[in-house]
């Protein structure tokens, strides 16, 4: 192996807040003379998800992203010898001096991009300025184990300010309908479970009336261009109400979670609250179905991996008609998501 200089300097301005730290630039970067220069590397569309922009297509966009972002970029090594853009392969580095940054700016936080920044900067960078950086997983396309949607997730920090956002598949009670109105109308966004979740940013799909699809092409599609970080499913109501059993609108649903799961995006299945005698409903068989539900959804989630809640625990007030959620019922569910959102952020 052959001894190579990194061939370019860091990339900062008098605004930028955090330092983002690789490793050493790649064979595709070192022939652009720019960071991140593999098409396969994440790096630039995850940073542009956190920040809410256009992912940047040439260096000058990338450029514009990051100081119009408040980060600077550069790596941790100066010269070493490698093979290609194998960060195993690297052997008697040198680190850089950042605190020509450090210095030129307020750099108020150090994030390494993946293992190997971060370990070369605890050995020599770390005793020479004090200051921690924190270890994101990296956005090389050898890191596969991390999807897109999981990264967008991990690197938010580095953005405080971000909502993270939740795709939201469901019947009328996501819509927000209120069953007091004749045309279909929604109870005020004040009101609505999905206007009601601190810190998130919700992509209400909830269309009234709507029963299980059979598969999820339209979202792939409209989640192309805004990823979110989370998909959150709550239907089946509408399916017991046309006549299908709990287990035939698990197995549905299993079709559907199916197709869904093709984005790599976490999905949250929700088991709708238990149907409650009503002017809708004033068959107990409806009731015992809808409690069959969310058993069947719970196995379901066990199979498939995703994530799972049981709203039927979550005592949901209903309105007159036993289906829709009354006012406070919206207040208590977005209580009890919110608290299920928190754990399993805590989990992973």
């Amino acid at each position: 192996m052959c001894r190579i200089e990194h061939p370019f300097g860091p990339l900062y301005g008098e605004s930028s807040r955090v330092l983002i730290l690789g490793s050493f630039p790649s064979v595709k970067s070192r022939e652009q003379n720019f960071f991140y220069g593999h098409p396969q590397n994440r790096f630039w569309r995850v940073v542009a998800a956190v920040f809410d922009r256009e992912a940047p297509r040439t260096i000058e966009e990338k450029k514009t992203l990051i100081l119009e972002s408040g980060l600077a970029l550069w790596d941790t090594i100066a010269s070493c010898e490698i093979m290609g853009s194998s960060d195993a392969s690297i052997r008697n580095a040198r680190v850089n001096d950042i605190g020509i940054i450090l210095r030129s700016c307020s750099i108020e936080g150090i994030y390494c991009n993946g293992r190997k920044s971060h370990e070369l900067y605890n050995r020599y960078i770390l005793p020479a300025i004090g200051r921690e950086a924190v270890c994101l997983p990296s956005t090389s396309p050898a890191n596969a184990q991390w999807s897109l949607s999981g990264l967008i997730g991990a690197w938010s920090v580095i953005n405080p300010g971000r909502k993270r956002t939740i795709l939201c598949i469901g019947g009328s009670n996501t819509f927000g309908y209120d069953p007091r109105s004749y045309l279909g109308s929604r109870y005020p966004a004040e009101v609505r479970w999905t206007d009601r979740l601190a810190g998130w940013k919700v992509i209400n799909c909830g269309v009234n009336g709507m029963t299980v699809p059979r598969e999820a092409g339209v979202y792939l599609q409209a989640i192309r261009g805004n990823v979110p970080d989370l998909i959150i499913v709550m239907l089946g109501i509408n399916d017991l109400l046309e006549g299908k059993t709990a287990a035939q609108t698990a197995d549905r649903m299993e079709s559907f979670l199916s197709s869904l799961s093709g984005a790599g995006i976490p999905i949250l299945l929700i088991a709708p609250p238990r149907l409650q005698s009503g002017e809708w409903i004033q068959d107990g068989s409806l009731t015992e179905e809808s409690l069959k539900l969310g058993e069947q959804y719970r196995e379901l989630a066990e199979r498939t991996g995703c994530r799972f809640a049981d709203a039927g625990e979550w005592e949901i007030e209903m309105t007159f008609d036993g289906v829709h959620f009354s006012s406070a019922g919206h207040l208590v569910f977005a209580e009890k998501l919110e608290d299920c959102l928190c754990t399993n952020a805590a989990h992973g």
